[in-house]
């Protein structure tokens, strides 16, 4: 595996940004070692909290993310990619490490993913458009001084 490809260009600076793919590798073992450390000791609810923290927490630093993303539409596409894949994988092992389906449950475990689902695309929505609105003052602004 090439590390370097783990990592992206900043389109806004120096340096670089982790790519979906190393955020979806580092939240998945996140979320496997808090499932594992809590989940035999705690209630069956405890790994599908941990799922649910998790995918917000993706979703809100990728969607942060995005918007140094030098280039905007494959980062699109690779988070999601990840997205489904962190949903359906943490939802997978939630389910195999706590013996319950996602219809069970007091809180219905199936709702808080499609509100997690949402509020991943709006978050999304909204860096995409603060992207748009940064590269278009940054447009207009090359353009007065050009003049």
């Amino acid at each position: 595996m090439n590390w370097k490809s783990l990592f992206i260009d900043n389109h806004f600076g120096k340096g670089k940004i982790p790519s979906p793919i190393a955020q979806v590798l580092g939240i998945f073992a996140a979320a496997l070692l808090m499932m594992l450390a809590g989940g035999v000791a705690s209630s069956a609810n405890w790994t599908w909290m941990v799922a649910g923290a998790m995918l917000m927490f993706y979703a809100l630093v990728n969607s942060v993310l995005s918007i140094f993303a030098a280039q905007r539409m494959r980062y699109y596409q690779f988070s999601l990619y990840g997205t489904m894949f962190l949903f359906f994988a943490l939802g997978g092992l939630a389910q195999l490490i706590s013996g319950q389906s996602i219809f069970e449950g007091p809180a219905n475990n199936r709702s808080i993913f499609i509100v997690l689902l949402l509020a991943y695309f709006s978050l999304m929505a909204l860096a995409f458009m603060l992207r748009s609105l940064a590269d278009f003052m940054k447009a207009k602004d090359e353009e007065i001084h050009k003049n």
